[in-house]
């Protein structure tokens, strides 16, 4: 089974890098051309997913499926991205360049190894960072 990060002082740290590798290359203000929200959160979600996996966020984001450890990292960003960010599995299809109905398969193999409490501890702490950031994105509410 692969090792994931699990100390918990890192990611106040890493938000801030997540944030500036999110953020490079984009519109500086607010009437510029910008991508939607959910393109924004989909590439925090991977730049926070490929810090605790090891995997590269490009890679997380890349058309094709990639190696096992990679495939799996990204059906936990969308996963999150969907559950934590209340994305819809279009929006996260759409995000990440897939089909809603890999999205959905996705979110459903990741619940399932949440029986597993390693994890469950990743994703829970994956969570607890979400949690913070969640209100910047505001997806899933209107306006």
């Amino acid at each position: 089974m692969r090792e994931y990060r699990s100390e918990a002082a890192p990611y106040a740290g890493h938000l801030a890098t997540a944030g500036k590798s999110v953020l490079e290359g984009m519109p500086a203000c607010a009437g510029s051309q910008s991508p939607g929200r959910v393109v924004v959160a989909a590439r925090f979600v991977a730049a926070l997913v490929g810090w605790a996996t090891g995997i590269d966020e490009e890679d997380l984001l890349a058309s094709g499926r990639g190696p096992g450890d990679t495939a799996r990292a990204r059906q936990m960003a969308m996963y999150l991205l969907h559950t934590s960010l209340s994305a819809s599995y279009g929006e996260v299809a759409r995000a990440f360049g897939r089909d809603r109905t890999t999205v959905s398969h996705a979110c459903r193999l990741i619940e399932d190894m949440r029986d597993d409490p390693r994890h469950d501890a990743l994703l829970c702490r994956l969570e607890a960072v979400l949690a913070v950031v969640a209100p910047m994105f505001a997806l899933g509410q209107e306006g």
